[in-house]
């Protein structure tokens, strides 16, 4: 029996990939294992969008600082806008701010969703003051999936999250990471939020 689902659950595990489900799959990793770069794979669709060490150190890091991830993920979403011919984004303090308190209260509610708690996904911003358009993208990740350049690959290889990433009429943008213990079952985890506005 065993060996008849073994090659229909490769095949079904290669089709997601080839899909762009790669991150999903990455989360699945065992939790605490000394997960090896080497068997981290990128999607391929959009490799050119997703800018190399050279251009924003610190991609594959998980031991970098919050601060440090910050600053990297945020200069990977420009450089991909740049390929795409877009104007790069200034870093607005309002929505780095914003997108802290998105992520921690995506990991109190513990909820991977745009509303935690039923909270409306713009409420953190408003309650900041922004009155601007918002646009947002969460992700979360354990092992290697953790570091900025797999966040931002999956955000790429997610139609409704490059469409966010590459809408013109953004002017700014914060970026929030929350380290937790425990997320929705996995240990060991970092949530990010990415926010726009404009």
């Amino acid at each position: 029996m065993l060996r008849k689902i073994l090659p229909l659950a490769v095949i079904g595990l290669t089709l997601a990939m080839a899909l762009g489900y790669g991150p999903d799959l990455l989360r699945l990793q065992t939790p605490g294992a000394d997960a090896e770069w080497a068997a981290l794979e990128y999607g391929k669709e959009w490799a050119a969008y997703l800018a190399p060490e050279q251009a924003c150190p610190g991609g594959e890091s998980v031991d970098a600082s919050v601060a440090e991830q910050q600053v990297t993920v945020l200069c990977m979403l420009n450089w991909a806008r740049g390929q795409r011919g877009l104007a790069a984004l200034q870093t607005s303090p309002v929505l780095m701010q914003s997108t802290q308190l998105k992520a921690a209260d995506l990991a109190r509610c513990d909820e991977f969703v745009h509303a935690p708690c039923g909270v409306a996904y713009d409420a953190g911003a408003r309650s900041l003051g922004y009155q601007l358009p918002l646009g947002e993208n969460i992700a979360w990740g354990t092992g290697p999936a953790r570091a900025p350049r797999p966040t931002v690959d999956g955000w790429l290889h997610s139609p409704g999250h490059r469409k966010n990433l590459f809408r013109p009429q953004w002017r700014e943008q914060g970026i929030g990471l929350l380290r937790v213990n425990r997320y929705l079952g996995e240990d060991d985890a970092a949530v990010w939020v990415s926010q726009f506005g404009g």
